[in-house]
């Protein structure tokens, strides 16, 4: 189940099919990178291609599930700037822009790391400025992110207007 808000009924009926009690509740589930790990593995899996090379997706992918547990554990070591603390940075900020990117860049038939916004922004993190374009004459909405210390330039386009900004030009 995707992390959100729900609401759980229960009714509990005698064998005559008489309702005898009902209670509700609201709850809030959140996705957390182990339960992702654990219960979503082929999505993250393609949310790591995002910042991992080939070989080491596929070897994730053909592992069996204990040579499996060292691999990922392999993956976010390499990366970890400062090893000798508890907490991965790397890991930590992947995360961050993968929840970032699903609350922000969504549409509904897309999870918004799986569009074209979401996936630079996990790959790059924020842009150091936004121009957003959404009521041009003679346009469709568009975004243009610049990126300065790296030089980029990304230009998205909602050509449908379903909020599905489209990777058009990257300079």
């Amino acid at each position: 189940m995707p992390g959100g808000e729900y609401e759980a009924k229960l009714t509990l009926k005698n064998r005559k099919g008489k309702k005898i009690a009902s209670a509700k509740t609201e709850f809030t589930l959140v996705q957390t990178p182990l339960s992702m790990y654990r219960f979503h593995f082929d999505e993250l899996l393609r949310q790591l291609e995002l910042i991992a090379n080939p070989s080491e997706v596929n070897a994730l992918e053909d592992a069996d599930s204990t040579t499996r547990d060292s691999l990922w554990e392999d993956f976010w070591k390499k990366r970890d700037p400062t090893p000798s603390t508890e907490l991965n940075e790397v890991k930590e900020e992947f995360f961050k822009r993968v929840q970032y990117a699903n609350e922000n860049f969504g549409t509904p038939t897309k999870r918004g790391w799986e569009t074209d916004r979401g996936r630079v922004y996990i790959t790059y993190g924020q842009p150091n400025e936004i121009e957003r374009h959404p009521f041009e004459i003679n346009t469709y909405p568009y975004e243009v992110w610049y990126y300065y210390s790296l030089g980029l330039t990304f230009v998205f386009v909602d050509t449908f207007g379903d909020g599905d900004y489209q990777l058009r030009e990257t300079r």
